[in-house]
């Protein structure tokens, strides 16, 4: 398997010191979690702003990723100390119209130093089962840094209704982003906090489901390994050892 996504992102949350930023459609992939979640249990570790969409898009998606959203989360609310992780969905106001703004993106700022965008999404599939483009652009000198911190920027700015400006001057005031964001949010275009629940499946149902988020290749063994329990497995393992042997014996 070709994994220079994962490995990308594992490497840069490491050595992730003071923001992390990220737009995401999907957020299922648990070595990210954990990653995000050991920097958050560091004292010294970064903030993290996380922008996603309120629900996935139909009643399959939603059950499918939406499960692994919820563990995603809950992973990283349980790591993190006060003051260091939101997560956050947008929307736009008109009036009495509240309508929330769909996030398509798949993106990461880290710091000043990295800004990964492209095609894969914070999914299982897209770390290790579909054929992901990925540019990743690290800062070299001062004006790279400028530029990564601008784009991050931007887009902050867009959520929140205000000029890149006045943005970048909050966080310099209050050296937090967090607390930028929260100083500037509230107005027409705004961040809400993204809750999710995962959807309640049987068990046989849920096998199945988490099955199309894989993260390794359909093969006859990954389907039989991740939908047939174990019991089952050991008893048709003997009973193909068993006919393997009559058939030999036959042969013989």
């Amino acid at each position: 398997a070709a994994r220079e996504v994962e490995a990308l992102y594992l490497h840069a949350l490491q050595a992730a010191r003071q923001y992390v930023y990220i737009e995401s459609q999907y957020l299922t992939v648990p070595a990210v979690a954990d990653a995000l979640a050991a920097r958050l249990q560091d004292a010294s570790g970064p903030e993290v702003v996380i922008l996603g969409p309120t629900v996935c898009e139909g009643p399959v998606e939603t059950a499918v990723m939406d499960r692994g959203r919820a563990r995603f989360l809950d992973r990283l609310r349980a790591a993190a100390p006060p003051g260091r992780l939101r997560a956050f969905y947008p929307i736009s106001r008109a009036g009495d119209q509240v309508a929330p703004i769909n996030v398509h993106a798949k993106l990461m700022a880290i710091d000043d130093r990295l800004l990964v965008v492209g095609s894969a999404n914070l999914a299982n599939r897209s770390m290790g089962l579909d054929s992901e483009c990925m540019l990743a652009l690290e800062a070299e000198d001062h004006a790279g840094r400028n530029a990564v911190r601008r784009a991050r920027d931007t887009l902050l700015a867009e959520h929140l209704a205000c000029s890149l400006d006045r943005l970048a001057a909050e966080i310099a005031k209050r050296k937090s982003l967090i607390a930028a964001v929260e100083a500037l949010n509230g107005g027409d275009r705004c961040l809400e906090r993204l809750e999710v629940a995962a959807v309640d499946l049987p068990p046989e149902i849920a096998a199945g489901v988490d099955f199309t988020d894989s993260s390794e290749p359909l093969t006859v063994a990954a389907i039989q390994r991740r939908l047939t329990p174990l019991p089952r497995r050991r008893r048709l393992r003997d009973l193909a050892l068993r006919g393997a042997l009559l058939l030999l014996g036959l042969l013989l």
